[in-house]
C-alpha cells in the first residue's frame, strides 16, 4: 500500500502520469483506492487480489524473458555478479 505520489516518485512519472495511470489500474480491478486513517487528504493505492494474480502473471512473463534473453549468453558467474550488483539498487 503506497500513496500515488510515491507511487510517481518511485516509477519515475509526473503526479498527474501516475494518477492517470492508477485511475486505469482502479478500472480494471487491480488496485482499489483507500483513504489514509491519519491524514484524510491522503490516498493510498492498495493491491487487490485480482492485482496480486496480474503480477505475478506478469513477473513470470519478465524471469522466462530475462531468461531466454540473458540466460544462453552469461557464465553461471557473471550471472552471479549481475544478480548481486541489481539486488543492490534501490
Amino acid at each position: 500500500m503506497l500513496r500515488h505520489q510515491e507511487l510517481a516518485r518511485i516509477s519515475g512519472i509526473t503526479n498527474s502520469g501516475a494518477s492517470r495511470r492508477l485511475e486505469q489500474m482502479t478500472k480494471a480491478g487491480l488496485i482499489e483506492r483507500r483513504s489514509c486513517p491519519t491524514d484524510r487528504r491522503g490516498v493510498f493505492a492498495h493491491i487487490t487480489s485480482r492485482g496480486e494474480g496480474a503480477f505475478s502473471l506478469a513477473h513470470a512473463v519478465f524471469v522466462r524473458s530475462l531468461d531466454r534473453n540473458l540466460g544462453s549468453h552469461l557464465q553461471p558467474q557473471e550471472a552471479d555478479v549481475l544478480t548481486s550488483a541489481l539486488s543492490r539498487l534501490p
